[in-house]
């Protein structure tokens, strides 16, 4: 895609729009690769491998442009909490080790005791309640075509694993 130049540009814009228009998304696009990532420990157990699907660049692309869009709305009707980092511009790890640690001085400072926990929910994508997700985009004002072409999208989950490998590293 790089070095595809404006040309590139030009067609990827009109099949982005051919999309939006009639709310279909490629069939390639719901296609993937997945590959297991060895994590640690005994690489012959395959509970220590974690799976990830590989997509077609051109689909990623696409829905790169559409959270773009639905950050943007969330983020100006304030109906995304400020402690939210995830898959938002500028925001990541690093703010909320910032803020704990800020929390924790503070309460420090104030002589109050503070209990902090992490959780780690495994495969969590994989175990998303898909109509109570749906739910909650209608609530926060994703509808119509917007709303269409995310379910649409959205289909890539139940189609993804197209071959399987091994990865060692």
């Amino acid at each position: 895609m790089k070095c595809g130049g404006k040309g590139m540009i030009q067609l990827m814009v009109l099949l982005y729009r051919w999309v939006w228009k009639n709310e279909c998304t490629p069939s390639r696009w719901r296609e993937g690769v997945v590959v297991n990532l060895f994590k640690k420990g005994d690489k012959t157990d395959p509970g220590n491998y974690r799976g990830i699907t590989l997509l077609n660049t051109v689909g990623k692309v696409f829905c790169k442009l559409l959270n773009d869009r639905i950050v943007g709305v969330l983020e100006k009707e304030h109906s995304i909490s400020e402690g939210q980092a995830g898959f938002r511009k500028k925001r990541g790890c690093v703010d909320h080790v910032f803020t704990v640690g800020r929390i924790i001085q503070g309460r420090k400072r104030a002589g109050k005791p503070t209990y902090c926990y992490f959780l780690d929910v495994k495969k969590a994508y994989d175990t998303v309640w898909r109509n109570g997700l749906w739910k909650q985009l209608s609530k926060y004002g994703i509808k119509g075509k917007m709303w269409r072409v995310l379910n649409e999208e959205d289909d890539r989950v139940y189609e993804s694993a197209v071959m399987r490998q091994w990865y060692f590293s």
